[in-house]
């Protein structure tokens, strides 16, 4: 003989109906405001790039989520010294600052004058008759005093070789700072949306065993409720950790100087 379930008591349907509405309304105000929160983000992205900020902007998931790189904190520093622009930048000013040195420390050498005079004489009408000379003259100058101008010239050419060192040092903690934040990022996102898959897969099973109580009579409407705001929790998890691990990528493709 099949057992009959008898049906809830009036009350607990009542209660379940109530916090059912009470989550519908929640939800309600959760979704207006993340749709403004897109709207500011979108105003805010064109803008950003140049465009009138009422321009219309429609996104685009990616075509396949990035596989997780090499981590390895050594070869991403050497291939972001070896690309980013600013680093490069400052190597060159260093130069330009060493070259500027030499130059102006010429003043200082000592340096030799060469020069080559030459005459050709003669009776117009003649043959014979030209006579040509010639001297050759060489000189040897010793700079000796100039008023301190020279120097004046080499110690701003040494404060500007400093300068560009030092300038260097700053990219090369910022750029080292910069990878290995991204790197902290990358792996982090990338484990949240490893452990999120999984919750997502239980919140999922969850609420189907929930629909199977209830129809067997043994469970409650507010059973489900709970069961499909954890799931929607998991899938708005899912989807946040996604967005943090794309924009952890691009900010490590950025600090290596990998275009992307």
């Amino acid at each position: 003989m099949r057992r009959r379930h008898s049906a809830p008591p009036g009350w607990l349907r009542i209660f379940d109906v109530l916090r059912a509405q009470t989550q519908l309304d929640n939800n309600r105000q959760a979704l207006i405001s993340a749709r403004n929160q897109v709207a500011i983000s979108k105003n805010a992205f064109a803008n950003l790039i140049g465009l009138d900020p009422s321009t219309i902007i429609t996104p685009q998931a990616p075509a396949a989520v990035p596989a997780l790189p090499a981590l390895e904190e050594t070869p991403l520093l050497e291939q972001a010294f070896s690309r980013r622009p600013e680093y490069l930048q400052a190597d060159a000013n260093i130069l330009i600052a060493q070259k500027n040195v030499r130059l102006a420390r010429r003043n200082l050498d000592p340096y030799v004058n060469a020069n080559v005079t030459g005459t050709l004489n003669g009776t117009r009408g003649v043959p014979g008759d030209e006579r040509a000379a010639a001297a050759v003259g060489l000189s040897l100058n010793v700079p000796i005093w100039d008023g301190g101008a020279t120097r004046a010239a080499v110690d701003a050419a040494r404060s500007d070789e400093r300068s560009a060192q030092i300038q260097k040092d700053q990219f090369v903690r910022g750029i080292k700072a910069e990878v290995q934040q991204s790197i902290v990022a990358v792996r982090d996102a990338n484990e949240r949306a490893s452990v999120v898959g999984q919750t997502v897969t239980q919140a999922r099973e969850a609420l189907r065993l929930a629909n199977v109580r209830y129809r067997a009579g043994v469970g409650t409407q507010l059973e489900i409720t709970d069961a499909q705001a954890a799931l929607t929790q998991a899938e708005t998890n899912a989807v946040n950790a996604q967005y943090d691990y794309l924009t952890a990528f691009a900010r490590l493709s950025r600090a290596t100087g990998t275009p992307e």
